[in-house]
């Protein structure tokens, strides 16, 4: 039988909210934190969803809804330049 070993770096390796920097620029001192919570947050909603309802997403795919989402729920006007970055 084979073996697979695998670990998840997200929080120990990576900080996901690390994003704050970048975000500040964009969304603003005030929101880059909530914005970076809330976006993070959704990623990791949508991913288990999909994977619950069987209905696989590629991990880029749900980031972008996400963002999306996100940027709609906190008034945020996302260029095309901004979201691709």
């Amino acid at each position: 039988m084979p073996v697979a070993i695998s670990f998840d770096i997200y929080g120990t390796l990576v900080d996901p909210l690390e994003m704050n920097e970048h975000l500040r620029p964009i969304v603003g001192e005030e929101l880059a934190d909530r914005f970076s919570e809330l976006w993070r947050n959704k990623q990791i909603e949508y991913t288990f969803r999909r994977a619950l309802m069987r209905r696989y997403e590629d991990f880029g795919i749900c980031t972008q809804q996400a963002l999306v989402h996100t940027a709609t729920v906190l008034s945020v006007d996302l260029t095309d330049e901004e979201q691709e970055r």
